[in-house]
């Protein structure tokens, strides 16, 4: 599967493909889970619920201004994703990976390991 940045033009793309078709007030919650169910064969569920809360919000915007008496994007069902399980050494692997790291990278991962440090906390370091 493709990674793809979500930016307001891209997801207004994706909201004007389908959505964006149709009349505001003949949108239904389930012509959104039809469109989230689309986009769902295409990105991540990640991916997906943000669009979603973009046009969820567009359509709370139409909804105060009184152009819809319901909002069909907080009616429908909404995504539904996991996160993954992280995942840590054992003691051995720590030890074989430690033995393992070399070079300027290396003293890089070492200091992520022994201090728990994200990558981009590392790369702010300066030493």
């Amino acid at each position: 599967r493709r990674i793809e940045a979500i930016t307001a033009e891209g997801a207004e793309q994706y909201v004007r493909n389908e959505i964006g078709k149709m009349k505001l007030s003949f949108v239904k919650p389930y012509h959104i889970e039809q469109w989230q169910a689309s986009l769902l064969t295409r990105f991540s569920a990640r991916t997906v619920s943000g669009v979603r809360a973009m046009l969820g919000t567009a359509f709370q915007r139409a909804l105060r201004q009184r152009l819809l008496s319901r909002n069909p994007v907080r009616d429908a069902e909404t995504v539904k994703f996991k996160r993954a399980e992280k995942q840590c050494f054992d003691r051995e692997q720590a030890l074989t990976f430690m033995s393992e790291c070399q070079g300027s990278i290396g003293l890089l991962l070492k200091t992520m390991l022994n201090t728990g440090m994200r990558p981009e906390e590392v790369m702010a370091v300066r030493w």
